[in-house]
């Protein structure tokens, strides 16, 4: 069922990112132009949406003073940690990770392969994915809670509209990050603003839907 509201929907979808991605660009005057590349696979052919943009290298500088701050910041984790853990465990984990791309960076800065376009077409991809496979996930987990089927698929519209609603601005973001961050925030931004940031969406969307109260419970308060 939600496949087929999907592939009936897919027409006003698509206008919507495209419409939002064209006006998000031209309002944050980024210099970049709309394009719908093919993904082929062994299975299917699927629309990506990307942008034809540019964005530059780091210069010494920025990696000098990329490289501090990130250093600043793995070192504050280890002070008086007990009292900010979880965020001393963040701060630590990005501080390091920024350090070894301010390394990569500026020992090897020819051989960063990965262009603006190819990094947002990756992002649309994995958006598109996670669309695509939420169905199958909260099948698996998700319905077999005690709750009503209108709840069910109440929280399955709402978690599909809610991700569809997110495809451009999430891009926009990425966008932002490339074209004032250089190419050397582009890692940050996949594997931090990527995978994980829609996980964690996921899951606090999963989580309130979780809490909603269950068919035995209702049926107890009704006597």
């Amino acid at each position: 069922m939600a496949y087929g509201l999907l592939w009936l929907l897919r027409p006003y979808i698509w206008r919507y990112w495209t419409a939002t991605w064209q006006y998000g660009l031209q309002q944050l005057n980024l210099p970049a132009i709309i394009k719908i590349d093919m993904f082929s696979n062994a299975v299917m052919q699927v629309p990506l949406l990307t942008a034809d943009m540019d964005a530059a290298g780091p210069s010494r500088m920025l990696l000098l003073v990329t490289f501090l701050i990130s250093g600043a910041a793995f070192a504050a984790s280890f002070i008086r940690q007990g009292k900010w853990l979880p965020i001393a465990y963040l701060a630590r984990g990005l501080g390091v990770f920024q350090m070894f791309v301010c390394l990569y960076f500026w020992v090897w800065p020819d051989h960063f392969v990965y262009s603006a376009m190819t990094h947002l077409r990756y992002v649309f991809l994995i958006q598109l994915s996670v669309i695509y496979i939420l169905p199958v996930i909260l099948t698996l987990i998700f319905y077999p809670l005690d709750l009503s089927l209108l709840k069910k698929a109440g929280a399955t519209a709402l978690m599909l509209v809610y991700l569809c609603i997110a495809v451009p601005w999430l891009m926009l973001l990425h966008a932002i990050v490339l074209q004032h961050g250089t190419l050397l925030f582009m890692p940050f931004a996949y594997f931090i603003l990527g995978g994980p940031f829609l996980i964690m969406l996921n899951v606090a969307l999963y989580s309130y839907c979780a809490s909603w109260e269950g068919t035995l419970t209702e049926s107890r308060r009704s006597r």
